[in-house]
Order: structure tokens, then C-alpha cells, then sequence
């Protein structure tokens, strides 16, 4: 989708007049009756309308329209839209169509509540499925196609100049003008690069940790920035199998009861293993048909497209039958060196029979761990199979180059369950580079997995605009991006921001992906908390950062840069104060005499008085809401951090006394 930023169009050009000198010079005209879909849409453009110019656009049904004698904004599919030919039947997923003819404007895509096709069931599995499909208060409720809402967004950009830069009221920059207008010949169809984007806490929820849907600036920031899932797929969180063994039987346990030569062999026996994350014997014929027909019952309850993997840290079934059918034995620290046939020859014949059985409906395999090779028996899959890449540097694509559509990838760029925590865990670098390389390679669903994501704004904000802006172009220059945000955001005080930003991904960019890769796929490099924030944060680059930000404190002049400043400098205090306590602490393990134990004490005192400033902010609602984008992430983990490599122990947890 190539965007053309234009600004606010104003003056004494000729154009089609939304509003001119300060009136409204248009109505909005809707399909009738009108889908709420469209009225989102309709309720979006009249609000920054009137931010813009300070008038509200009527909204009138289409049945009205013959008593219209001015301009129209006609939204949606109405039967106007359909005489004047504006078809958006070949629109690719939530594209749109603007077009001017005569004296309507059309802003039109392709709307659909796919949720609204899931179907209920007395299967206890698809019922829950199926209340998630229909709760307005679920991510599951995300899965609409909002092409006349991206429309509307895509006039606002490039038209009324507005930028969505965080996910509050006040991380909009909206311009002021008495006069709105777009060019009179303006004909024009836009279609994303990728289908979808998924990201916990970025765009699937709003800033206070609530979901999206009952928050407006939260769902704008969202559909501005390309975080939307405009596609009927299920995503299981990566790891199908639990769930349709769920589905067929209740549960493991149930299912190893009845079946148990259905569960993987280990030294000769046959193992229940973790119920929530059962290891089956793929060489089993009845194996084959539970997955098989738990799919097919998936594609029955109305959902297009279903997520298909192995159960998480896979273990092979040892029994002769599977370990006849490769060489695949184990891995070690991610290292493979046989394709596991095992895996790939069961969903070539799942596939089939699906096909067979739901023509119109695909199966999104994940290629992940066990599969990360390439099948050398299974050359080609079914066309309705599709991958969803977890692998994603660029031999891996090299890899699969040919051998399937490699439609999504899963990426582990964010969670605060790495090493960083709640602090900077990406950079735009980063970001731009990987994007190209999907888009590159045909890849439409970007789906961050592996936990939350939005802990950071102050720190972390550039790059979610990064990637959102990257996502609507994948050929802008992310360093212009940047340019973009911190001129919007901080005012007068951008240049020196950006040298702190440069400074602050720098030290990310150098230190921590470097070693881990910019897919994260050797993340044990960087092993846990203390060896990420004692490398990356040294004393002198903490003493460099900090220098950055006093010296941007004075500069940002008005309310709203200096507030976004705040929250910026703030966050960094929780990057600052856990180094001090790293640094510290490692001195302390190296010498522990009294004077280093009084040091580690007053260092951890600075970071417990700043996590008690950053709680007591909680009591104001309006400033969260305003000026604090992701509270409820940082608030949950900033104290002790999450599971895994971002947990924090002793000395954060427990003090380790005094010589």
C-alpha cells in the first residue's frame, strides 16, 4: 500500500470540499440499513473532522440521498458506490477504494464480521471457541474486515495530516484547518502488503491493559498503524495439538485412558506425559484420523484458515513404526541435521484428506522447531496448506524457498519474558531490515507470539510506529519514520531525542541482537537478566544516556512534548535504576565487604523508590489514560519481572545480608 503523504489540503486549488472556510461543505451518506461495521467508520471520520475543523458532518441513511444537492462522503458499499462502478469485490483484505465522480467521494472497502460465521456447538472446545468468536470483549472479536474504516483512516492521513503516534488522546498530533478538501480527479485503490498483524497489548488491546474494543484512541492507533486481523484463521497460540485432542476426547487424560498407544514411547513405554501438552505417535492410523477430523470439525464451525503444530518442546515417539520413517532423533541447542519426516508425512495425508473433504479452507502449519528443515520426502504439499515461519533469518527462507507459501511468520521480537523485561527488547533497525525480508519473501501474517508486548512505550514507542508505518509501506526508510516521530512527539526537543534513541538502540542493536539474532533465534546467548542489563547498560552508557535526556529536558516546550518527554525519561529510570542494581550486586558477589553491601543497599532503595512513584500513578486515571500507554504491563512486571530469562532473584527478591 503506497501512501503519499500529502497534509492538510487547503487554500485556493480547486478539489472536492469536505469542509471549507470553516463549514461543512459534505455529508456522509451510508448503506441502509447500516452495518456497524460502516458506522465505525462514519463515527471515526466525523470525530477528527470536527478535531481538524471544528464542524460535525451530517450522517444521513442512503435512502435520504435524493435530498442531497451538495457534496457527499459516501461510505461503504452503498447503491450509489455500485452505480458509479466502485467495486471492491477484488479488493485484497482490507484495502479500499477512494474516488471522486461528480459530487461524491467514495470511501469504500470490504466489510465483513468474519466472527459472525463461527457456529456454536455442543463440544464443550468449540462452544468455548465459539463464545470468543462472538465476545466483544476477546481479541477473537478483532477478526473483522474493516476496509471502509481503513478508508476513512487512509483519507485522515494523507488528507487531514493526522498521525497516530501513541495510543492515548494525546499521542495523536492532529492539525488544525478551516478547510479540508481532496483532489477532484482522485481515483485510487490501496491494498495492504500484509493481511495481518498481530501483537499483544500493541494492537490487540489498549494502553490501560483493557481490551480494544472499548477504547476508541487505543482501536485508531491500531487500524493507523496496520495491528488489525481482517482473516477468519484460528491461531492456537502455536501449538494445536493440545486442543484437538481437547476436542476429541475432553482431555488428555481422558483420551490416554481409552487410547494410550496414541501417546508417544519413551524407553518402551507409552507416556501421558503433561496433559496440556501432549506427545503423540504420528505413525498411528488413529493418530492421523483424531487430527484429521478435529480440523475438519474447526473448518465445519465457519473458520477459514487454522493454525496446525506439534505440541511445544517436542519430544519424538519411540516406537519402531515412527523411527522408521527418518533419521530425526533429537536436537541439541537448536542445531538440526535430519528433517522429522515423522511430522511432515502425517500432515501431507491430513492435508488430503481435508482437502478433499473442505476445499476452500487451508491449514497454517507452523514451521517450528522439529520442522525447521525442509521435508526431503514430501517435496510438495497440498495447495491448502500454508506455513507460518518461527525461523525467520535469511537462510531459513533460503530453506523453504519453493518448498511451500510461507504466508505468516511468528516472531518473538517482543514478551516480557526475555532477558530485557519491561525494558527495550527491538530497534527500528531491526525492525526495517526483518520486514523487508518478509515482504520479500510473500509473508501477509505477522503474528507476535510468546506473551505480552506495549510495556515500554516511553522507550519502546519509535519502533511500534516503525513497524506500523513499515507494515502500510514496506519500502519508506524507517530513519524518516523516526524523523516523523520524534517531531510529533517531542516538539522542540526532537534532535536531542534522537540522539538519545540513537544511543539507546545502539547499545541494543550492538549488545543484545547482535548475539541473539534479529529473529531472537539464539536468545540463549543472552542468558538472563543480569548479563543483559550489566552488557548492554554499562556505568558510562547509563551516564551517556541520562546526559541525553537532561539535556533535552528544557527543550521540549509545550505541554505535550514536555509530558511525552516525561514518560520517556521515566521509563528510562526503571532501564537505570535495575542496572545500578545489577552493577552493584556483581561488585558486591565479587568482594562482599560491608562498604559494597551498603552500595548494593542504596541502590536497590533508588529502584524501589521509583517503582513506588511508578505504582502511585495508578491513582490517577486520567493520566494513565492520557500520557501512560501500557501501565498494566510495565506495573506487573517491573518489580520482579516475568517467568524465564526476565525473572528477577536475589538481590531484587531477597536482600543477601551484611559481612
Amino acid at each position: 500500500m503506497l501512501l503519499v503523504v500529502l497534509g492538510v489540503c487547503c487554500g485556493s486549488a480547486a478539489g472536492f470540499d469536505i469542509v471549507k472556510d470553516g463549514r461543512a461543505s459534505a455529508v456522509v451518506l451510508t448503506p441502509d440499513p447500516c452495518d456497524p461495521i460502516v458506522l465505525d467508520a462514519a463515527n471515526c471520520l466525523n470525530k477528527y473532522v470536527q478535531e481538524i475543523a471544528g464542524v460535525r458532518l451530517e450522517v444521513i441513511p442512503e435512502s435520504q440521498a435524493g435530498e442531497v444537492h451538495g457534496n457527499i462522503i459516501a461510505l461503504g458499499a452503498t447503491r450509489l458506490a455500485a452505480r458509479a462502478g466502485v467495486n471492491v469485490a477484488d479488493v485484497s483484505f482490507d484495502g479500499y477504494i477512494h474516488r471522486v465522480k461528480d459530487n461524491i467521494f467514495f470511501i469504500v472497502g470490504p466489510d465483513e464480521n468474519i466472527s459472525s460465521k463461527v457456529a456454536d456447538s455442543a463440544n464443550p472446545v468449540l462452544h468455548n471457541l465459539y463464545l470468543s468468536a462472538h465476545d466483544e470483549n476477546r481479541w477473537a472479536r478483532l477478526e473483522c474486515r474493516r476496509g471502509t474504516l481503513s478508508g476513512v483512516i487512509g483519507f485522515l492521513h494523507d488528507y487531514g495530516g493526522i498521525r497516530w503516534f501513541l495510543p492515548t488522546p494525546m499521542g495523536e498530533k492532529v492539525p488544525k484547518s478551516a478547510t479540508i478538501r481532496v483532489p477532484d480527479d482522485l481515483s485510487r485503490k490501496a491494498e495492504p502488503p500484509f493481511a495481518c498483524a498481530f501483537a499483544q497489548n500493541i494492537g490487540a488491546q489498549s494502553p490501560l491493559g483493557g481490551r480494544l474494543w472499548g477504547y476508541a484512541p487505543g482501536f485508531y492507533w491500531a487500524a493507523a498503524n496496520s495491528f488489525r486481523l481482517p482473516l477468519s484463521c484460528l491461531f492456537l497460540g502455536g501449538h494445536s495439538w493440545v486442543v484437538q485432542v481437547r476436542i476429541f476426547s475432553g482431555s488428555a487424560e481422558a483420551l490416554f485412558k481409552t487410547h494410550p498407544e496414541y501417546f508417544a514411547m519413551r524407553d518402551g513405554k507409552r507416556l501421558l506425559g503433561q496433559p496440556h501438552n501432549p506427545m503423540l505417535c504420528t505413525s498411528n492410523p488413529g493418530v492421523v484420523d483424531m487430527l484429521t477430523q478435529t480440523l475438519q470439525q474447526l473448518f465445519d464451525q465457519g473458520w477459514d484458515m487454522v493454525q496446525y503444530n506439534q505440541s511445544d518442546g517436542y519430544r519424538r515417539c519411540e516406537c519402531p513404526n515412527c523411527d522408521a520413517m527418518d533419521g530425526y532423533r533429537t536436537y541439541e541447542s537448536g542445531k538440526f541435521t535430519e528433517p522429522c519426516e515423522r511430522l511432515f508425512i502425517p500432515l501431507k495425508e491430513i492435508a488430503e484428506r481435508c482437502f478433499r473433504s473442505h476445499p476452500n479452507k487451508k491449514i497454517l502449519a507452523m514451521i517450528y522447531g522439529p520442522t525447521k528443515l525442509p521435508s526431503a520426502k514430501v517435496l510438495k504439499f497440498p495447495s491448502n496448506v500454508v506455513f507460518q515461519i518461527c525461523h525467520t533469518e535469511p537462510e531459513d527462507f533460503d530453506r523453504w524457498r519453493g518448498r511451500g507459501d510461507l504466508f505468516g511468520a511468528w516472531l518473538y521480537w517482543f514478551g516480557a519474558y526475555q532477558a530485557p523485561g519491561v525494558s527495550v527488547k527491538y530497534t527500528p533497525r531491526a525492525a526495517a531490515e526483518n520486514i523487508a525480508l518478509f515482504h520479500k519473501h510473500g509473508v501477509r501474517v505477522l503474528y507476535w507470539g510468546m506473551g505480552s508486548s506495549g510495556e515500554n512505550w516511553g522507550n519502546e514507542g519509535p519502533v511500534y510506529y516503525v513497524i506500523g508505518q513499515l507494515m502500510r509501506d514496506p519500502s519508506l526508510d524507517y530513519r524518516q519514520i523516526l524523523h516523523e516521530y520524534h517531531t510529533g512527539v517531542y516538539g522542540d526537543a526532537a534532535d536531542t531525542m534522537r540522539e538519545y534513541f540513537d544511543c539507546l538502540y545502539d547499545r541494543i542493536d550492538r549488545y543484545y541482537l547482535a548475539q541473539v539474532g534479529s529473529s531472537l533465534a539464539q536468545i540463549e546467548e543472552v542468558g538472563s537478566a543480569e548479563a543483559f542489563f550489566t552488557s548492554v547498560y554499562p556505568p558510562q552508557a547509563l551516564e551517556r544516556l541520562q546526559g541525553l535526556l537532561d539535556s533535552a529536558r528544557g527543550l521540549a516546550k509545550d505541554e505535550r512534548a514536555k509530558m511525552w518527554y516525561a514518560l520517556t525519561a521515566d521509563q528510562f529510570q526503571y532501564i537505570k535504576t535495575t542496572a545500578n542494581v545489577f552493577h552493584a550486586y556483581r561488585e558486591y558477589k565479587k568482594a562482599p565487604t560491608q562498604d559494597l553491601s551498603l552500595r548494593l543497599r542504596a541502590r536497590l532503595d533508588e529502584r524501589n523508590e521509583y517503582l513506588d512513584r511508578l505504582m502511585a500513578y495508578g491513582r490517577d486515571k486520567s493520566f494513565v489514560e492520557n500520557w501512560y500507554p501500557g501501565y498494566a504491563g510495565i506495573t506487573r512486571y517491573a518489580r520482579y519481572g516475568s517467568k524465564g530469562r526476565s525473572k528477577l532473584g536475589v538481590p531484587f527478591t531477597e536482600f543477601p545480608g551484611t559481612p
